[in-house]
């Protein structure tokens, strides 16, 4: 078994054993640096394929509640490609395209863009750059919407979470009134204001009413009325354990990859007590394979939307 320069020098002298297994049976203990310490039970994963579609995480929630705001910053500090299906909208918007004179008018009444042209702007950007993981905020907002996107987005990409940043109404114009300042946006006054939250609640609850009646739903709710910083910390809470999962799948897809490479035969390891350490775009992971010792290190970098595994001394 190859082991990283660290482990060899602090465990000189131990000798290793390779004991064939049949099947994977993961628990431990998951750390990492943003977040307090929990106990928790990873997926098992197939360890034949690599998956080539990236996830997506929905944000939704009223006008004004944060959601780009959130974004911008789980970005900056974890690399995740934020698409803003509204920001879409306008840069399309200042292209004067046909499609952008008709979204222009569809804003300025605080109505719903139709679904095609949202979601042809949305596939357009994931696929022109791909990316690991995407937060799209502002979508799906009705329907029509989700039909859509379960109709013509499930060969792009994977569904991981989605997150609802609640708020009162009263707050949310508050803020969407004070970001009018200087946003220069034409939704950015109260009569818009109200149209777009009153479309919300009749058109994007029944959406989020659908992702919570799901089994095993994917639907995370944060409370939107905390300062930005609590929020944020919110969710990472909920981000943090399927960016700890995918770390966990890749580090089970190398090990394999590295044993049938030796070995010629193994299609699958036991990965016994995995310690995930992840700190912006830099995790570090730690673990046992079932009759194999003492304990391994890799960590993983992501570059341009996807990890990569690099020297622990890099």
């Amino acid at each position: 078994m190859r082991f990283s320069p660290l482990v060899m020098m602090s465990l000189l002298f131990q000798s290793t054993h390779s004991l064939p297994v049949r099947h994977m049976a993961i628990r431990g203990m998951v750390r990492n640096k943003t977040s307090a310490s929990h106990s928790r039970r990873f997926a098992s994963s197939s360890t034949n394929s690599v998956e080539k579609k990236p996830k997506v995480i929905f944000v939704l929630g009223g006008p004004g509640s944060g959601k780009g705001t959130q974004c911008e910053r789980l970005s900056n500090e974890f690399g995740i490609r934020h698409l803003s299906a509204g920001e879409l909208l306008r840069q399309e918007i200042q292209s004067e395209s046909e499609n952008g004179k008709l979204i222009d008018e569809f804003l300025k009444m605080g109505k719903i863009v139709p679904v095609e042209i949202s979601l042809g702007l949305l596939r357009g950007a994931i696929e022109s750059k791909p990316w690991n993981r995407y937060l799209i905020d502002g979508f799906p907002r009705n329907e029509d919407n989700l039909q859509g996107w379960n109709r013509l987005m499930p060969d792009v990409c994977d569904l991981e979470m989605v997150l609802c940043i609640d708020c009162n109404e009263a707050e949310l114009e508050r803020r969407i009134l004070e970001r009018g300042i200087t946003s220069g946006r034409t939704d950015d006054n109260p009569a818009v204001v109200k149209r777009r939250f009153q479309s919300f609640q009749t058109e994007t609850m029944p959406v989020l009413e659908y992702f919570r009646q799901q089994e095993n739903s994917k639907l995370v709710r944060i409370d939107g009325a905390q300062s930005v910083d609590q929020v944020y910390e919110d969710i990472k809470k909920a981000l943090l354990p399927a960016m700890q999962q995918e770390i966990f799948d890749l580090t089970t897809q190398y090990v394999v990859a590295d044993k049938v490479s030796r070995e010629g035969e193994t299609t699958s390891v036991e990965i016994e007590s995995p310690e995930v350490s992840i700190t912006g775009r830099t995790a570090t992971i730690r673990y046992n394979v079932k009759g194999e010792y003492p304990a391994d290190i890799i960590k993983w970098r992501l570059v341009e939307g996807q990890w990569r595994r690099v020297s622990l001394f890099q």
